[in-house]
């Protein structure tokens, strides 16, 4: 799909959809309004990153994730993760936003606890473990489907 189907001329879309497969992939619109430029994209998975330019020299780094329920082997998990560490690195002095969906339907986030083993306790240990050393913020603690 191109992206003019889904938005108004008015935004600069980015995109890193799921290469063989038309129903993944991430997406971040931007309104034209402000300057924006994509940082990285991910090589093998759904991560993308770009930066907005704020107002006195400051910037926004802006990050969509997803890792599809299926992915759970260490391959896919630390690439997502080395992904997300490398572009806050780069990124010290800017506001970080990173959103998306992990997957994690075993943890519950208030407690950072695992209440049920359906996918394999070392990739919800790993993110956990990203969270923690990246020192970022879980701002949705409940599932939004289901």
């Amino acid at each position: 799909m191109h992206s003019f189907e889904f938005f108004l001329n008015k935004y600069e879309v980015y995109r890193r959809d799921r290469p063989n497969d038309p129903h993944g992939g991430v997406l971040i619109a931007v309104n034209q309004t402000l300057t924006s430029s994509i940082v990285f994209t991910g090589n093998k998975t759904e991560f993308l990153s770009i930066k907005i330019n704020l107002k006195h020299g400051k910037s926004a780094i802006i990050c969509a994730a997803y890792r599809p329920p299926n992915r759970t082997d260490d391959e896919y998990t630390n690439s997502l993760i080395n992904e997300i560490a490398s572009v806050l690195s780069a990124h010290t002095n800017a506001y970080f936003l990173l959103g998306g969906d992990f997957n994690l339907p075993d943890l519950e986030w208030p407690h950072r606890r695992l209440v049920a083993r359906t996918i394999p306790a070392r990739v919800t240990d790993k993110f956990c473990q990203m969270q923690d050393d990246l020192s970022l913020e879980q701002l949705v603690s409940f599932p939004t489907r289901g």
